[in-house]
């Protein structure tokens, strides 16, 4: 099926098109995901929401929809709490918070194509620890037999990692390296931390002390950091020697073309 704007189509011509079957007006419920209102929440601060008979949802906006006038239609409407919205590719997604019935008018918005639930994030470290071991909860076979990671060195290449971050700080203020309890080696400047380099260096090597999710899969090992290198052969190989001389036969780099 296509979904297709006729305020200046001629009906009977496309009735003519040897592959059109059928032509329906688009109908408003179509546009809210059917399970919406189904959706069991996961978070404190989702369950929370929801206490008070709220729906967080993503609206989406037909390409080329006026993103202002789609806020003031929103607005004047009066019941519904924009978070933010960002353009994604050639149309514009609006986070929102909302009852139900706010959520249908929505739908009657004409520049609306889609409303569903907004995604929940859930930390997940805790549990990938155990899935790459033996994928059965509670069981860790590597750690078990003493491996976490003891005296080892992993080289990330990525956004800049976030020095402090409980996971990588140094409780007695040693400065980066052999004697830094998380980092030996750091090998751009530490300003403007990035979120996913944090992110994947946590999971790989993190630790704050504590069986969480600040604690990463070989938490006793310690990290060799470097920014990505420009997508060169050279760059990269100077990269990795750099590395490997300095202690890291192991590399972790999420992320790719």
């Amino acid at each position: 099926a296509f979904v297709i704007e006729t305020r200046e189509a001629r009906l009977d011509n496309l009735r003519l098109l040897g592959f059109v079957e059928q032509l329906v007006e688009f109908d408003n419920a179509w546009k809210i995901e059917p399970t919406l209102e189904a959706r069991v929440p996961i978070s404190p601060e989702r369950k929370a929401i929801a206490d008070q008979g709220k729906i967080v949802s993503h609206v989406y906006l037909f390409s080329g929809a006026s993103i202002v006038d789609t806020k003031k239609d929103i607005e004047q409407m009066g019941g519904v709490e924009i978070i933010n919205h960002e353009l994604l590719d050639r149309r514009f997604m609006i986070s929102i918070v909302a009852t139900p019935d706010n959520v249908r008018k929505l739908a009657q918005i004409s520049d609306v194509q889609w409303i569903e639930a907004a995604p929940e994030i859930t930390f997940r470290n805790s549990s990938t620890r155990w899935i790459v071991q033996s994928n059965t909860n509670g069981f860790f076979p590597v750690y078990d037999n003493g491996l976490h990671g003891e005296n080892q060195l992993v080289a990330v290449m990525d956004g800049r990692v976030d020095i402090n971050h409980c996971s990588f700080t140094d409780p007695e203020g040693d400065p980066i390296g052999p004697n830094h309890r998380k980092i030996e080696a750091y090998n751009t400047s530490t300003s403007n931390p990035d979120y996913h380099g944090t992110h994947v260096a946590g999971t790989v090597l993190g630790d704050n002390g504590f069986d969480d999710n600040t604690r990463g899969i070989a938490y006793e090992s310690r990290l060799i950091f470097d920014s990505t290198p420009s997508f060169s052969f050279s760059s990269l190989n100077t990269h990795l020697t750099t590395h490997y001389a300095q202690g890291a036969a192991i590399h972790t780099n999420s992320w790719g073309d």
